[in-house]
């Protein structure tokens, strides 16, 4: 083999190598931005739990008379 000859072998084990490589990357990429999308999900999913949750606090208050009372003396 010539000189020319073992470096374009060795040139395509680096590229067999590093095309490996970028499989990897691409599936923890995809995995990473699932997880991503489910955690914005779970935010905004809080998010409006906590505001139903404060709608319903103001309701019993309301109707409970914790608010607009004056103040025993």
């Amino acid at each position: 083999m010539s000189e020319q000859e073992v470096e374009l072998a060795m040139l395509r084990k680096d590229i067999e190598l590093m095309q490996s490589d970028m499989a990897e990357l691409k599936a923890d990429v995809k995995q990473l931005a699932t997880a991503w999308k489910t955690a914005e999900n779970l935010v905004a999913f809080i998010k409006w739990l906590a505001g139903l949750g404060a709608a319903l606090a103001l309701l019993i208050g309301l109707v409970k008379g914790w608010f607009f009372t004056s103040p025993k003396e």
